[in-house]
């Protein structure tokens, strides 16, 4: 069996998509797939230390039962090495383990039987040689390849999906609301996703005038991202690549899911 650790798998952000086709895969090729994913269980830090309480202890439970032990983030690698899994794998997206925080890392990477990454760029990152690594590059599922893409909009309607959270902001939506402002009033932007930044995000496209121009549509289910991406006419990826003088990196993502699904549906992507 393997013991598949995951974040709350009801957002349906990049990593948890990712890991629900890990998951899926996992059971196609004949797998017995058994996922423990975190949860808040309440408001506030009561919640978050409740939800992580209820992880430790179904990690106890399914611990024995596992031959391998494959965590979807770094972050979830630290509760699962105190139990001392015989083999124990670890998925690296990109910023969590690039620059310093990488560091942070290592000590918990390193006694990883195998790492996998979902880009060569990510796995150049390390700070060292990992026992066994291999790159397997996001996967797109949201949109039929077989299906001809939908006509691109005559009038120029961006669209971007990604979180809007404070601890995510080298995303750097407010750049694209900046660049708007300068830029004729014909241009649409749609924004996906939910997060804490998103009343301040609102306020900035008020501010700017651009409240007729920009439309917050928080979380959607899968019909509703298709239609996103068939209204739009180009997916813009805004994001911030460098390293800090404190050695924290900060940029959105190595590949984003979301772009290999623009291109499914037949529509350019921007990466700003």
């Amino acid at each position: 069996m393997i013991l598949l650790l995951c974040f709350d798998l009801r957002r349906r952000g990049g990593i948890e998509r990712l890991s629900l086709q890990v998951r899926d895969s996992l059971k196609r090729q004949g797998h017995r797939v058994q996922v423990i994913s975190t949860r808040r269980l309440g408001p506030g830090a009561l919640g978050r230390w409740l939800g992580r309480c209820v992880f430790v202890l179904q990690l106890l439970w399914w611990l024995p039962r596992a031959q391998q032990v494959l965590s979807m983030h770094v972050l979830l690698l630290k509760p699962a090495l105190w139990l001392r899994p015989q083999q124990l794998s670890c998925w690296l997206h990109g910023i969590e383990v690039w620059g310093a925080a990488g560091g942070k890392h290592t000590g918990d990477l390193q006694r990883c039987q195998r790492l996998i990454a979902s880009s060569q760029f990510t796995l150049n990152q390390l700070g060292f040689r990992p026992q066994r690594a291999a790159v397997v590059h996001p996967m797109a599922d949201l949109i039929d390849p077989e299906l001809k893409p939908t006509p691109i909009p005559a009038e120029l309607r961006l669209l971007t999906v990604a979180r809007l959270c404070s601890q995510e902001n080298y995303k750097g939506h407010g750049l694209v609301l900046q660049a708007l402002a300068q830029l004729p009033a014909a241009i649409h932007w749609q924004v996906v996703g939910d997060g804490d930044q998103r009343g301040q995000l609102e306020a900035k496209a008020m501010s700017l005038g651009l409240n007729n121009q920009v439309q917050f549509s928080g979380s959607l289910n899968d019909q509703e991202l298709k239609e996103a991406f068939e209204n739009c006419s180009i997916f813009v990826m805004p994001s911030r690549f460098g390293v800090k003088a404190n050695g924290d990196a900060h940029w959105a993502k190595a590949l984003a899911s979301f772009i290999l699904e623009a291109a499914l549906a037949g529509r350019a992507s921007n990466c700003l």
